[in-house]
């Protein structure tokens, strides 16, 4: 058993590194600093290998979510605008716009 996931389901080693340093996109590299699955030195060595990768830590395991979700979903649409992508995230129902979309007032 591979850290906590048995082997049978491990069975698909995906190259994420190498995947990643072919990608000519911005990369952000979210992970759980407690994550007993995926350990977070997999995403220490991915930021270290990708320097211009953001890497962004949360103070939770490997399922158990972010421990705030509307930080968690404004760090993706920063992200995301710093590359020119149009985007809105909603704070419990109400409409907050992170960046002004194209064609819009």
């Amino acid at each position: 058993m591979a850290r906590g996931a048995p082997d049978f389901l491990l069975s698909d080693r995906y190259d994420t590194l190498s995947a990643l340093m072919a990608f000519q996109g911005p990369i952000l590299i979210i992970h759980g600093a407690g994550d007993d699955v995926a350990p977070v030195e997999h995403a220490l060595r991915m930021k270290e290998q990708i320097p211009a990768a953001k890497l962004i830590l949360y103070e939770c395991g490997h399922s158990d979510g972010p421990p705030d979700w509307n930080v968690y979903w404004k760090d993706r649409a920063d992200i995301l605008g710093e590359a020119g992508v149009c985007v809105r995230i909603s704070e419990f129902g109400k409409q907050q716009k992170i960046r002004r979309c194209e064609g819009e007032p």
